[in-house]
């Protein structure tokens, strides 16, 4: 994923201490306490889209594991790759670094 990308995402999206009214680029909540799994997200004009999946019998890695079995059988490259791997990580890392510094953190380079 792009510099610019993830620095949208983690810089403008995920603000720490910033309340939802004063974001200027919408915001991803994503609330999974309990038996919850509701994904929220506001745009700029403040309105809301609501997913709830808390019904949703957890099938990710089934479909993962389909996708990855398919790729070998048909020799090709599985989805995601190594390098996707890599980057998520690296969000994830800037995510908790950006609230833990209550600033912008930007990921990837030159990998």
């Amino acid at each position: 994923m792009e510099t610019s990308v993830v620095r949208m995402i983690v810089g403008r999206i995920i603000k720490p201490n910033v309340s939802p009214a004063a974001r200027t680029d919408g915001f991803i909540r994503i609330d999974n306490r309990g038996q919850s799994c509701i994904t929220t997200l506001g745009a700029k004009d403040g309105q809301q889209k609501v997913f709830d999946y808390s019904q949703e019998p957890p099938r990710s890695y089934i479909l993962e594991f389909d996708d990855y079995i398919d790729a070998i059988l048909n020799n090709q490259q599985p989805l995601p790759s190594g390098f996707d791997g890599l980057r998520a990580v690296q969000m994830a890392h800037a995510v908790y670094q950006s609230a833990l510094l209550g600033r912008e953190v930007k990921v990837g380079g030159g990998c």
